[in-house]
């Protein structure tokens, strides 16, 4: 197995560069060690296995402060999960996710933040880190609404699993490179329905 390397911004092809540019400010480069914990959040609609393909993680750490959050919603809400934050919107919050991403050349796809995956990295890995650039969409009534991101996450950028390098990174690959636990599917209260 090759993995690909990226040792600074310039190593980046322009796609995948811009991809990173549009998620990170300012994004610093790391060596990410084996047996490192990462944590993503996707769409069950999508699967665990099409949410694995992405260079978009967090360290458990950072996962483990959403969760803080969350048990101090429902505290402060007297336990009703029904009125408190839901772990997908935390997330959403936390990791700056707009409730519809645009996909390259194509229509806004709505995603649900509902999916939790966990894997341990087998290998080590070049990355890119820093805190989340805010993103901003508008809401069915016009609406500006900003996701900023908690000064506190920071975001991983793992090249090695982007679609946007060449070749594109495959389920193959990705397995090759992480020893994945099994998806944990959460709550996520949406901000707004589309109509």
């Amino acid at each position: 197995m090759t993995i690909p390397s990226y040792p600074n911004l310039k190593s980046l092809p322009s796609a995948v560069r811009d991809q990173l540019a549009a998620g990170i400010v300012d994004p610093d480069h790391v060596t990410l060690a084996p047996n490192l914990r990462l944590c993503r959040f996707t769409d069950r609609q999508y699967g665990p296995d099409q949410g694995l393909i992405s260079p978009w993680w967090m360290t458990e750490n950072d996962f483990n402060k959403i969760v803080a959050a969350r048990e101090h919603s429902r505290r402060a809400h007297g336990g009703d999960k029904s009125r408190s934050l839901s772990m997908g919107f935390l997330a959403r919050w936390a990791a700056a996710v707009p409730q519809e991403w645009q996909q390259d050349g194509g229509t806004s796809k709505s995603n649900t933040v509902d999916l939790l995956l966990r894997a341990d990295l087998r290998v080590s890995v070049d990355a890119f880190v820093g805190r989340g650039r805010a993103q901003r969409e508008q809401s069915p009534n016009g609406i500006t609404v900003t996701w900023s991101g908690w000064p506190s996450i920071t975001q991983l950028f793992i090249p090695a699993f982007s679609l946007k390098q060449q070749p594109p990174a495959t389920l193959h690959d990705v397995l090759q490179m992480l020893s994945v636990g099994a998806p944990t599917y959460v709550t996520s209260h949406q901000l707004y329905a589309r109509t």
